[in-house]
């Protein structure tokens, strides 16, 4: 039976393509909080805890598409000079100007994403160390993600796994 006969349209399979249509990266879209969760390394070398987050568009030309932000930093306290802090391997000692520093900048992502979604700002401290603390924090989140929360973001597109061809769409930034 032809493709004529069962009512189909034929199509050469040479002419298909053989990539995704890239997202626009000079457009804002309109999205959907979809999933914050953990990736499969919490931390860092350097202790910085990180999430992952899923934003569907809601609406326009790429209504459905998902795009990812693979490391949100998680906010951590934002020691004054002189605080006592504990180091990753579990010494302490005093914050320096610098320690304030990265606290500020590591917070910065994750503080936008908040402002932007409107996201609970009940966010319960993370210890990494702790179950209890990590499945206190992914209850929350999942509380954010069932919230429907819709926010603006810019995007850009980025080859994944490298070398593959493969380009995704990745969260540039957030837009108040």
């Amino acid at each position: 039976m032809t493709m004529e006969e069962t009512g189909g349209i034929p199509v050469n399979i040479g002419d298909m393509p053989i990539a995704a249509v890239d997202m626009e990266e000079s457009g804002i879209y309109e999205t959907r909080l979809k999933a914050l969760q953990f990736g499969k390394n919490l931390l860092s070398q350097k202790g910085v805890a990180f999430c992952q987050a899923q934003f569907e568009v809601v609406s326009g030309d790429y209504e459905g598409y998902t795009v990812f932000l693979n490391y949100l930093p998680i906010p951590v306290p934002i020691p004054a000079e002189g605080d006592l802090i504990t180091l990753v391997d579990g010494s302490q000692r005093s914050a320096t100007k610098g320690d304030r520093i990265r606290a500020i900048n590591n917070n910065i992502a994750f503080a936008k994403m908040a402002q932007v979604f409107g996201v609970d700002k009940s966010m319960p401290a993370l210890d990494p160390r702790s179950i209890e603390s990590r499945d206190a924090w992914l209850a929350w989140a999942q509380e954010q993600v069932d919230r429907g929360l819709v926010g603006k973001i810019s995007i850009k597109n980025q080859e994944f796994p490298t070398g593959s061809g493969r380009r995704t769409p990745n969260v540039n930034d957030f837009v108040f």
